[in-house]
């Protein structure tokens, strides 16, 4: 199977000098059976939490661009940890038109580190896409295969990946790629008197519901200067709370059928 490797960084492109500092500098070529038809590709590299929409813009412009042109049978995108499930939201709905098995990983040590997961995940990569699967690829912490990039929700502290059940395949959209200029958003978190710091001045705010489908009744007087807003993750349905009729009321838009982190891609993406 005829496979490329796009190499962006991240701790299973790292090492960990003298000192105990982990850095970008693993070699990705290493990492790989020499056996195998890889073509290793690195337009970049970065260090994932270092990550905003243009860096994903960046790398999912080259690697649309490199399979386009080269038309391998199935790909692998190495990425760093922190940020994967934000980038995998983001790169489903731009790379699934190139009608190839993709998978994304990425490991929670460097490979050098004894224990390390980087090797467990690259095999099962190349085994999805060698099956014809794709999603993203993580082996251990009770998870077993390959995750819907749509479906994924960020790790936790441990490193586990979760998924969001009721998530629906999003629109796919390859406009992202060529666009100059892209959303500016203010993410309103999930917190107690979080929405005294909304700057006045924002043009789009993304909501993070509360579990219940709610949010500040108060933002409503913000959104009435003309804003932009979103809410996720909410649910249909025929009984609404106060406050998440007051947002309807004024204009939100709610993303239904896909995680918190998949709205922040719908919202840069689609929107």
């Amino acid at each position: 199977m005829n496979i490329t490797v796009f190499a962006l960084g991240g701790t299973i492109g790292s090492i960990v000098d003298e000192s105990g500092v982990i850095r970008l500098g693993q070699d990705a070529a290493g990492l790989f059976d020499p056996s195998l038809d890889i073509k290793l590709v690195s337009p970049f590299t970065y260090s994932s939490e270092d990550a905003d929409i243009y860096t994903y813009q960046r790398a999912l412009r080259a690697i649309y661009s490199e399979c386009s042109k080269n038309k391998p049978e199935g790909a692998v995108i190495l990425h760093g940890t922190d940020t994967m499930a934000y980038f995998a939201q983001v790169a489903c709905r731009v790379l699934s038109s190139l009608d190839i098995p993709i998978a994304i990983t990425g490991s929670l040590l460097p490979p050098m580190v004894p224990g390390s997961d980087c090797q467990a995940n690259i095999r099962e990569a190349i085994r999805y896409i060698s099956s014809g699967q794709h999603g993203v690829v993580v082996t251990g912490k009770g998870i077993d295969g390959a995750l819907p990039a749509y479906k994924l929700i960020q790790a936790d502290h441990t490193g586990r990946y979760g998924i969001y059940h009721d998530a629906k395949m999003p629109r796919v959209s390859t406009d992202f790629l060529t666009r100059t200029v892209l959303p500016s958003v203010y993410i309103l978190p999930d917190t107690p008197g979080a929405i005294s710091q909304i700057p006045r001045e924002t043009d789009r705010i993304l909501i993070r519901a509360y579990h219940s489908g709610t949010c500040p009744s108060a933002l409503a007087d913000i959104l009435s200067s003309g804003v932009k807003a979103y809410m996720a993750p909410v649910k249909a349905t025929e009984i609404l709370y106060e406050s998440r009729y007051k947002m309807e009321q004024a204009g939100v838009k709610l993303l239904y059928d896909m995680p918190f982190e998949g709205a922040w891609a719908e919202v840069m993406v689609n929107e």
